[in-house]
């Protein structure tokens, strides 16, 4: 927290990515760097555009190929997908779009946006495939030894962390596109972007599917994860009172 006051008070941002880069390389785990750099992107501290974006959420799953169990990496790909967004329409262009600020008017995002719901979608694609998998047992490139009752645990948590990281995603993109209360996402210019997107019938951003793919999984991790059976219940009756709320 003092650092963050530190370089935002004297816009000493420069170096602060390498910073936390190399913090990261160390220690994949370190909260406290994953925290950091989500700090700088969200400040202002670095320039945004999709090439940025789309570079972050590939680091962090590169922080997830061997350590698919770091809550600090998932919960940096969430802040990415429904934090970050406000920051896209903070471009440095006039109010006609010209993002680039070079006055020909063709920025790089939408309308001005400095992320186009294009290079975000992308993105989203990227993680659900991810995911995918994942879920399915899929292996990293380092060899895995015979399978014991520990690395049958582990095999089991990874599961429900990217099972869980999907519900969540797929219901609050829903939300989101639904114009619904999350926030003042309402006001974010680029949730608006991304509702005109869904409105052209883009399968990408269909409401109804991910929320119905997002009780499915809350559905699978009451037996996946019985221990949090409670909680899991809870947010499937939500994605399915989002469902029959639907026009």
């Amino acid at each position: 927290a003092h650092r963050q006051w530190l370089v935002g008070a004297y816009e000493r941002w420069r170096g602060e990515m390498d910073f936390t880069t190399g913090l990261l390389q160390s220690d994949v785990y370190n909260n406290s760097a994953w925290n950091h750099r989500f700090f700088v992107l969200s400040s202002g501290g670095v320039p945004l555009n999709g090439a940025l974006f789309q570079h972050e959420v590939v680091f962090a799953l590169n922080g997830l190929e061997d350590h698919r169990e770091n809550e600090s990496a998932w919960s940096f790909l969430t802040g990415l997908l429904f934090k970050l967004p406000h920051s896209f329409e903070e471009c440095h262009g006039d109010k006609d779009g010209d993002a680039n600020g070079d006055g020909d008017g063709d920025g790089d995002g939408d309308g001005g946006l400095s992320v186009s719901v294009e290079e975000y979608l992308q993105a989203l694609e990227v993680l659900k495939k991810f995911v995918a998998v994942l879920r399915n047992g899929g292996k990293s490139k380092r060899k895995l030894g015979p399978t014991t009752t520990s690395s049958s645990s582990s095999s089991s948590n990874v599961v429900v962390h990217c099972v869980s990281f999907h519900a969540s995603m797929c219901f609050q993109l829903a939300l989101r596109v639904l114009g619904g209360p999350v926030g003042q996402e309402r006001e974010c210019r680029f949730w608006g972007a991304l509702r005109a997107e869904a409105k052209k019938a883009d399968p990408r951003v269909d409401p109804r599917a991910h929320l119905e793919q997002a009780a499915a999984d809350w559905q699978a991790l009451q037996e996946t994860d019985p221990v949090r059976k409670p909680a899991y219940l809870l947010k499937w009756k939500s994605a399915k009172l989002a469902l029959d709320n639907m026009p």
